[in-house]
């Protein structure tokens, strides 16, 4: 009993300190284009206008330690979501636009 809430309580303690990072997608920009974050936080890209995605598949960047891919570009207002659980450096871009620079990088490194 006691080691099942030691694990419980541990899992909760390293749940409640996970962050949520915002990152807003233009007119050929992320914003910010770099970001520096912890395994298990989570990465929210708002596109506040444009035909845009956000594609950090291993077949675009593969030296990425896992995908994450928003799906194909829309001018929509959307919002996608991921969350990091492996660290490493995490490139993207906007399909579309990475010709005109429109990329990004995550870093995500073990928390202590």
């Amino acid at each position: 009993m006691r080691k099942t809430l030691t694990f419980l309580l541990s899992l909760l303690v390293g749940f409640s300190f996970a962050a949520n990072h915002q990152v807003s997608v233009g007119s050929n920009f992320f914003s910010p284009s770099s970001l520096s974050i912890n395994v298990g936080d989570t990465v929210t890209w708002s596109n506040t206008g444009g035909f845009h995605n956000v594609d950090g598949r291993t077949s675009t960047y593969a030296s990425n330690p896992a995908s994450f891919y928003s799906g194909s570009a829309s001018s929509a207002s959307w919002t996608f979501s991921h969350q990091f659980t492996v660290a490493g450096t995490y490139n993207y871009e906007c399909t579309p636009h990475a010709g005109l620079g429109m990329t990004g990088t995550v870093t995500v490194t073990a928390s202590t």
